[in-house]
Formats: C-alpha cells, sequence, structure tokens
C-alpha cells in the first residue's frame, strides 16, 4: 500500500458521536437491568408502587436507546 492510502479518514467528530452513543448504549443497558429488577422486587413484596418505578425506569431506558438509533451525523 501506498502511505496516502494508510492514511485516517475518520473525522474526529464522528469517533467522538461514536464513543457517546456506545456510553448511551451501555447506560440504556444498565438502567433496563436496573428496571427490571425494581419490578421483579415489586412482584415479589406485591408492591405496586415499587412495579410503576421500574416500568418507568424501563420505559426511560427505551428512550435512551431510540434517542441513541436516531442520532443524526
Amino acid at each position: 500500500m501506498k502511505p496516502d492510502q494508510l492514511e485516517v479518514s475518520e473525522d474526529p467528530e464522528e469517533t467522538t458521536g461514536s464513543k457517546v452513543r456506545v456510553v448511551l448504549a451501555a447506560i440504556g443497558t444498565l438502567m433496563a437491568v436496573f428496571g427490571i429488577a425494581i419490578c421483579v422486587f415489586g412482584l415479589v413484596e406485591f408492591n405496586n408502587t415499587k412495579i410503576l418505578i421500574g416500568v418507568g425506569v424501563i420505559i426511560v431506558s427505551t428512550i435512551t436507546y431510540i434517542l441513541m438509533l436516531t442520532g443524526t451525523k
């Protein structure tokens, strides 16, 4: 290969954007697991408040995923 073909063609802003998406995906995953755990504990204790809080956390994590997927370049 010629040296000019080995140049990095990625824009630094694109790299930063992809890192932000990875962080959002990680946060969304952890939030979903946390929400499921809250729902399970609420079901075990027959506590409707915990179930609703868990469902709310799951909804917020879903919105985080949607924002990550629809991010513009």
